[in-house]
């Protein structure tokens, strides 16, 4: 829409050229900069902290132990027992830090889970867009293991899907219910019509 937009006579020089002859190299990397950035300015201090957090692997040692994520946890301990708390105007504003990032296409499920009740040790990842955003701010990451940004159409359709299921089930049930009333009725009917006879 930028590009639609445009009134300089320079800026639509400049898109006319990147049409004929596409974009350099050094062009794209710049827009990709410029994009990740853009996305750096809307997430704030702890969520780059979560972010992190999420681009550690859950893969425990010998011992049973994830010795990363535990320093990683000690190191923030004040934003981490202050995201487990069950104070509701806390998990109001964790959740919102959550969303955000999901929304922002930086962290989601291995798969696509169908519930929304996210918890902080959860499967979710960093995607790629979230590990190309920790490393162009020079955040440590594992890269391991890569989420699959939540696409918010997938889920309604998923939604709707389930619903329909849902409907069905009901549905069948009824016809089930009906079936048996009117099967217990004509036994009644039967017995009646013998005992009158």
């Amino acid at each position: 829409m930028q590009s639609v937009r445009a009134t300089s006579q320079e800026r639509l020089e400049y898109l006319a050229s990147v049409l004929e002859k596409g974009l350099k190299n050094e062009d794209f990397n710049h827009f990709q900069t410029k994009r990740l950035l853009e996305i750096l300015s809307n997430i704030n201090d702890i969520e780059v902290i979560l972010l992190q957090y999420y681009s550690f692997s859950d893969i425990m040692d010998s011992r049973g132990d994830n010795k990363k994520k535990n320093i990683f946890r000690q190191k923030h301990k004040n934003i981490f027992e202050y995201w487990k708390s069950n104070d509701s105007e806390k998990q109001a504003i964790n959740n919102h830090y959550l969303d955000n990032l999901i929304a922002l296409g930086l962290v989601g499920p291995r798969e696509l889970i169908q519930t929304r009740g996210f918890m902080l040790d959860d499967n979710i990842y960093l995607t790629n867009l979230g590990y190309m955003l920790l490393n162009l701010i020079g955040l440590e990451s594992e890269k391991n293991i890569i989420g699959i940004p939540i696409n918010a159409l997938d889920v309604s359709r998923n939604l709707l899907s389930k619903s329909q299921q849902i409907e069905n089930q009901i549905e069948t049930a009824k016809k089930g219910a009906i079936q048996e009333i009117r099967q217990s009725l004509d036994n009644l009917n039967r017995e009646i019509n013998r005992r009158a006879r």
